[in-house]
């Protein structure tokens, strides 16, 4: 994932953001403070420096870790290559375990409740195209001469199309494997009668409840909702889609660096 000609360092903002902070990570960054201050305010891990060599990337990294900063390393490729299309899921059932999530078509994907690192809940904007036909009277000169001069009219049809922004939130699980989405849970794809007396008639309410039985299905996994909370426009990209997957592949390699970060000091302590 390292192997690219540009190497990206991406950190995630801290929660207080001080003025030695700054001045230190501009330093490490070689960038001016109030850049660097810029860089360092969101709610999401954001690239703030960019390499043509991984052991450049890597020293960077060790420098804000020292400052506290969270911060990884992301290469260029790995940012514009797409991931595989995740398994999209209709209905769901737990066991002890493991979780059992079967597609539209039948197939069975099941994963242990220990393997998931992550629950991402987002709200993806998607452009849609819609087409209207409407049918219009035309006057028609050549029926009325016919018709000795009566008024005669042609129905014509116009087709018209809105582009307009269409929302939809969408829940995906990862492993701590691969950046690759395990499943991917659709609002509008879902089959919501396995939450029984739960179930309500809004798609809305009833996702809500399906994100919130995953995190008791899976506790020992992180979870995140800031792409669900109108953060997503903050980092800019090509395309809204790049956009949203750049973050969710961001957000994917800063709780894998916060479960290695606390993997590596249990292991310091023990």
């Amino acid at each position: 994932m390292i192997n690219s000609e540009i190497v990206h360092v991406a950190a995630m903002p801290p929660s207080k953001l001080e003025p030695a902070l700054v001045e230190k990570a501009a330093q490490i960054i070689a960038r001016d403070p109030y850049s660097t201050r810029l860089l360092l305010t969101g709610k999401l891990p954001r690239l703030i420096v960019h390499y043509h060599s991984l052991a450049e990337a890597e020293t960077a990294v060790r420098g804000l870790t020292v400052l506290g900063l969270v911060a990884f390393v992301c290469s260029d490729i790995f940012l514009r290559t797409p991931l595989p299309d995740a398994f999209r899921v209709r209905g769901l059932e737990p066991s002890p375990e493991e979780v059992i999530f079967r597609d539209s078509r039948g197939a069975v994907k099941v994963i242990k409740k220990a393997d998931v690192l992550l629950i991402l809940k987002c709200k993806n904007q998607n452009m849609v195209d819609t087409e209207t036909v409407t049918t219009k009277l035309k006057f028609s000169v050549n029926k009325t001469i016919m018709t000795g001069g009566i008024p005669m009219w042609n129905k014509e049809k116009i087709k018209t199309t809105d582009r307009s922004a269409q929302s939809e939130y969408i829940a995906r699980l990862y492993g701590r494997v691969s950046p690759e989405p395990l499943v991917e849970l659709v609002q509008q794809n879902l089959d919501y009668s396995f939450l029984k007396e739960k179930l309500t008639s809004s798609s809305m309410i009833n996702f809500s409840t399906v994100v919130n039985e995953l995190r008791l299905m899976f506790p020992g996994a992180f979870f995140d909702d800031k792409l669900a909370s109108g953060f997503g426009s903050e980092l800019v990209s090509v395309t809204a889609a790049a956009d949203f997957e750049n973050n969710t592949k961001l957000l994917y390699l800063y709780y894998a660096e916060l479960e290695k970060a606390a993997s590596n000091q249990k292991g310091n302590s023990e």
